[in-house]
């Protein structure tokens, strides 16, 4: 696991995000170019890629239609080439990046993300498959964040939606909880499409003492962020969305794996709210789902 560490502003906020998917007739190019654009208009803004930048769907691929990519592009070296010029105005606000099962399934002769990292020239943010982010503040860690881009999907179950609602969340918070990093605030994956923000429920819990002679009432604080051990009722636990849209345009005549399938979900990303040397606030950052143009 890489440790990715960097010097921050005590006030800062990031746009964590995940399954791109550059490359796809479906990819919302505007959505992620909006992400570009708040960080450039905006101060300490950074961002944060866990994977599937790409599509990198080769004709060797059960998944490869012609009809389901962007036929401007030929390889996913191409795929690369346009992702670099995305993300090119805001490649030194690039805190972490890594390799999602799209890239891996043509890293035998690319490392797509190496690629995009070595040509913005921030090889320091390269996390392979996970890694933990440590902001520092006068070389002392603030807090740490786990990253990765998962490879486990949200139960679909229950018929009611505030039940399935909160199967998802339980769900989301078990899977990055099981991996054991516990001096983490925060942890994310990709991978599933779904944005799914799971906040610290600690101040919510009562309980109750007594001193002898009566019971007082008492509800839970958070832990302090930069603790060695963090319990998961302090914690964030996120799924980071995507932008690649489920349902093809009406009157493009492509054809695409996930269409008929899956239920659609909302197109974009999470925005962590860091204040004074603290995470406050994770935040849904959603793109309306209508097409624009590359």
């Amino acid at each position: 696991m890489e440790l990715i560490r960097r010097e921050m502003p005590p006030d800062f906020e990031i746009a964590d995000m995940s399954c791109l998917h550059v490359g796809s007739a479906n990819c919302h190019y505007e959505g992620i170019k909006e992400i570009v654009y708040w960080v450039q208009h905006g101060k300490y803004r950074y961002i944060n890629l866990k994977g599937d930048l790409i599509e990198a769907i080769t004709p060797k691929d059960k998944r490869f239609k012609m009809r389901s990519i962007d036929t401007r592009f030929k390889t996913p070296a191409d795929e690369v080439e346009y992702l670099v010029e995305i993300f090119k105005p805001v490649a030194d606000h690039i805190i972490g990046c890594c390799l999602g099962n799209h890239e891996l399934k043509v890293i035998d002769y690319l490392d797509c993300v190496e690629e995009f990292t070595k040509k913005l020239n921030i090889r320091h943010t390269y996390g392979a498959g996970i890694y933990k982010f440590i902001p520092l503040r006068k070389n002392k860690p603030m807090h740490k964040y786990l990253f990765l881009h998962g490879s486990r999907y949200l139960p679909k179950g229950a018929k009611d939606p505030v039940q399935r609602k909160a199967n998802r969340e339980a769900a989301q918070k078990r899977i990055l909880e099981e991996l054991g990093h516990a001096d983490c605030i925060y942890a994310s994956q990709g991978h599933h499409h779904q944005i799914c923000i799971v906040k610290p429920t600690a101040t919510d819990q009562l309980y109750l003492t007594d001193d002898g002679t009566k019971i007082k009432q008492h509800y839970r604080v958070l832990s302090k962020q930069n603790a060695d051990y963090i319990p998961s009722e302090s914690r964030w636990f996120c799924g980071t969305g995507s932008y690649r849209k489920s349902l093809t345009r009406p009157g493009s005549f492509a054809l695409d794996y996930s269409e008929g399938r899956y239920a659609p979900t909302e197109l974009g990303c999470v925005k962590i709210i860091v204040r004074d040397g603290n995470i406050i606030d994770v935040l849904p950052s959603i793109v309306n789902h209508e097409e624009g143009e590359i």
